[in-house]
């Protein structure tokens, strides 16, 4: 008697939901409760055990990478306490707008001395609060601008940085890579070009 060939397999049906398009199949084993935890969350959000599953892994990707995009950020700032200082100078500002502004538009730290004046203030008196207490001495054996005068020397790193972006071209020099300053020059044409107009109270 002639066996008759088994009959090709009908495929299933194609996936639904909010991940089309799925092929890979992963198989695993689970406690009984979380099981079940799945099972009652799925219930809830009218989705399949299988779409639940893929949705909870995407989710804890997603949640990395948020995480990684944070540290990649408060390390451009200097770290996580510079980045929250610099948040909170932002919303200082903001806030001084508008109390000096209200409905009038247009006004802002860029274009009225007073709403600046007042937003400096209030920056300074950010920095002061959260600085270290005592008094400014300057390192010893060090040679610094003004003999160690902090706001001198303040005044010295700052017009530096300012020239260094009013130099900067569209792409960081040649010269600059390679070394423990690169990032700094790779920086200051971006600055550059998100200062905008601003750039023309430099000259």
């Amino acid at each position: 008697m002639t066996k008759k060939p088994n009959a090709p397999r009908k495929p299933g049906r194609p996936p639904k939901g909010p991940y089309p398009g799925k092929s890979a199949a992963l198989a695993t084993r689970v406690s009984p409760e979380l099981r079940a935890a799945i099972d009652e969350m799925a219930r809830r959000a009218g989705r399949s055990l299988s779409q639940e599953v893929e949705f909870r892994l995407r989710s804890t990707f997603d949640a990395n990478l948020k995480m990684d995009r944070r540290e990649q950020l408060a390390q451009l700032f200097g770290g996580p306490e510079n980045m929250a200082i610099f948040r909170l100078i932002a919303e200082v500002q903001a806030t001084a707008e508008y109390y000096v502004t209200q409905e009038i538009e247009g006004k802002s730290w860029k274009d009225d001395p007073f709403v600046c004046k007042t937003f400096r203030h209030a920056a300074d008196v950010i920095w002061k609060a959260l600085g270290p207490r005592g008094e400014a001495v300057p390192p010893t054996g060090v040679k610094l601008p003004g003999d160690g005068d902090p706001e001198v020397l303040g005044e010295a790193i700052a017009w530096g940085a300012l020239s260094s972006v009013q130099l900067a071209d569209d792409e960081p020099p040649l010269a600059a890579q390679g070394k423990h300053y690169s990032n700094q020059m790779m920086m200051y044409p971006s600055i550059k070009r998100g200062l905008g107009e601003l750039m023309k109270r430099l000259k």
